[in-house]
């Protein structure tokens, strides 16, 4: 989202955008979101991280290791709960979508709606995991990140 809304506004103010959006994990930000992320507190982002799977329960029990992530947690499950999506222009950006095939925050539909945010062309990778599939699969992942960087620069 907030590479999104970064596109949007170097557009508006007539400066360049990214050669290529990727976007990971989530439907486009019309997707409504009815989840109050921004109310929670960190046992219900620690349960919400458990729940989506991916992070070894080792690290979620360190009180170091804990120490160290939930700022960032907490400000992104913040942004997620406080983002309203307010209509606008697609941007120019060719988008691809990156998913997991068992992510329970977003399937092949939802991340599909993200080709109505492009006047570009639309991409999208479906990858074997669930939401933090990119870990088991970093290459395949680079790879998609490069063959869709190296896509636009042969066609400027």
């Amino acid at each position: 989202l907030v590479a999104f809304e970064t596109a949007r506004l170097l557009a508006r103010d007539g400066l360049p955008g990214p050669q290529r959006l990727f976007v990971s994990g989530r439907g486009a930000p019309d997707t409504p979101n009815d989840v109050p992320y921004h109310l929670y507190d960190d046992a219900d982002v620690l349960a919400d991280v458990r729940r989506l799977g991916g992070t070894d329960q080792a690290m979620l029990e360190d009180p170091d290791i804990l120490e160290l992530v939930m700022p960032a947690l907490r400000a992104d499950y913040g942004a997620l709960g406080t983002y309203r999506w307010q209509a606008g222009e697609p941007i120019a950006a060719p988008v691809t979508a990156l998913i997991g095939d068992s992510d329970p925050m977003v399937n092949e539909r939802q991340a599909r709606t993200w080709a109505a945010h492009t006047t570009g062309a639309f991409d999208l990778k479906v990858f074997p995991g669930g939401h933090f599939y990119l870990f088991d699969h970093l290459g395949e992942v680079a790879a998609a990140l490069a063959e869709g960087l190296l896509t636009e620069a042969a066609a400027s």
